[in-house]
């Protein structure tokens, strides 16, 4: 195995997946055979956090939270930690023949997640919802997109809007269209 195959099975550790089927997006558009990444620490049987992540942030990057001696600790807390749609671990232009690979919301990855947690995990309710960045971003999100599902939302280091500062950073990141 090369070390680059070793790493990335190593960022897979304990993942898992969720298929979305043809996944209808905010804008019309459709995701064919879409899915969602997501681990989970703790008891199903415990209170529900979810954590989504930040933009180009990984499953594992959000890790360093959960833990014990961490704020949140799986043994108090069943933790579902999600990956963004275009991340590289949920559906992807890096991991799906999808081109163009359309726009996607934080509506769209909402919603994902909702269907992941009420119709996969079978939660009803979450104790909190909380995030960084981008992940805060989904915070706010669920508070405005089903504000009766949680009791609590802790986004942190984030936005309800994007600056502009930011999104110019976030587009001299996009690859440039091909001539």
């Amino acid at each position: 195995m090369t070390q680059i195959t070793e790493g990335i099975k190593n960022l897979m550790t304990g993942i898992s997946t969720y298929g979305l089927s043809d996944f209808r997006l905010q804008s019309g558009s459709t995701l064919p055979s879409a899915w969602i990444a997501f681990k989970t620490f703790g008891s199903p049987d415990l209170p529900a956090v979810l954590y989504p992540s930040w933009y180009s942030g990984l499953i594992a990057d959000n890790e360093w939270l959960v833990g014990e001696d961490k704020t949140l600790n799986p043994q108090k807390y069943f933790i579902i930690i999600t990956a963004l749609f275009g991340n590289g671990q949920s559906i992807s232009p890096s991991n799906s023949s999808i081109a163009p690979f359309p726009n996607v919301t934080f509506y769209d990855n909402v919603r994902a997640q909702h269907q992941l947690l009420t119709k996969k995990l079978n939660i009803t309710h979450l104790r909190a919802i909380t995030g960084w960045s981008m992940g805060a971003g989904q915070c706010y999100q669920w508070a405005t997109q089903y504000p009766d599902f949680m009791d609590i939302i802790v986004p942190f280091c984030g936005s309800a809007r994007t600056s502009i500062h930011n999104q110019v950073f976030l587009e001299g990141m996009a690859p440039f269209p091909a001539r």
